[in-house]
């Protein structure tokens, strides 16, 4: 257990979320587990491509993520998610909150995640691109 995940726990505890947040450990089925979220979570210092991001917004949640890698590209900051710095401690704890308390603005960033990730990264829309590709 690195420092990050045990500042991560120790802010779950302070702020009396534990029966609202749950981290678990590796997982086959994900599927169930996020349709019991509201928020999901990506915070990582490097990050190539995040599917776990698509597998949010497939599930409609509203996605905080730290701002590394890929994820910028499929993230837009206070449009369909939150982007935080990830060597900022307080930043994540911010934006978090905000996801937490303001239940509007969660609602409206899940619906247009989930059409971002719908939208560039389904199935169906990879295929065809696929396709296309080995066409030319």
């Amino acid at each position: 257990m690195d420092d990050y995940s045990n500042d991560l726990k120790k802010f779950i505890v302070e702020n009396k979320l534990e029966k609202s947040i749950y981290i678990y450990n590796d997982r086959l089925d994900i599927k169930h587990i996020l349709n019991q979220a509201k928020i999901g979570l990506l915070c990582s210092t490097y990050e190539g491509f995040p599917m776990s991001l698509l597998e949010y917004g497939l599930a409609n949640l509203a996605v905080i993520s730290s701002n590394v890698g890929y994820c910028k590209n499929i993230i837009t900051n206070d449009e369909n998610g939150l982007l935080f710095q990830s060597s900022n401690k307080q930043d994540f704890k911010t934006k978090l909150s905000r996801l937490i308390n303001d239940y509007t603005f969660r609602e409206k960033i899940a619906k247009k995640f989930n059409v971002t990730v719908n939208e560039n990264y389904s199935e169906k829309v990879i295929i065809t691109k696929l396709l296309f590709y080995y066409q030319k």
